[in-house]
């Protein structure tokens, strides 16, 4: 399979601090090579998979394996070049995503104070404010790996991905977290 990469992901491997790796590479630390043989186990077929990771020593390791798309590629490129921004610059981020889900968040609470709150189409909005919450006041603070297996299985309700697509125009349904 031969990647194809942008000429800005090509500049960061060509940066040193940035490497595409399989999954049983030597450059994957060690503490986490069972992780990513874990992760990377499940049956995707040729789908094709892709994680980042930061090393102790500052260079960023984006373990693939299948037919690793463009876009997968695209989303793994973004958590790299988030290793080495500043605090001002992920703020900056942050706010943006804000203004993008700011609508998406809205109609989700619309459409449940129409349902007098008795449904649980949008559990997941509830369940991602809730561990939010319980992180801001420092109660069950979870390590950040937990968080991220934790958002990283929490798709959207059927009902969260069709106002996801109505509101935002997603067509990855799945794609209201990551987006």
């Amino acid at each position: 399979m031969t990647i194809v990469l942008t000429d800005l992901q090509q500049r960061l491997v060509d940066s040193g601090y940035v490497m595409l790796v399989g999954k049983i590479s030597d450059e994957i630390p060690e503490k986490d090579r069972q992780m990513i043989l874990r992760g990377f186990a499940e049956t995707f077929g040729s789908k094709g998979l892709a994680c980042t990771i930061l090393r102790d020593d500052g260079h960023v390791v984006i373990v693939n394996e299948g037919e690793i798309s463009a876009n997968s590629l695209h989303h793994e490129f973004i958590h790299a070049a988030q290793c080495f921004a500043g605090r001002e610059a992920m703020a900056s981020c942050l706010a943006a995503a804000i203004e993008v889900g700011r609508p998406l968040v809205e109609a989700i609470r619309a459409s449940v104070v129409k349902k007098e709150g008795t449904n649980r189409d949008h559990r997941d909005l509830e369940t991602t404010e809730k561990l939010w919450r319980n992180h801001v006041a420092g109660k069950n603070v979870s390590p950040d790996f937990v968080d991220f297996q934790f958002f990283q299985d929490l798709y959207p309700t059927k009902e969260t991905a069709a106002l996801a697509s109505e509101v935002l125009g997603f067509d990855y349904p799945r794609g209201a977290y990551a987006q």
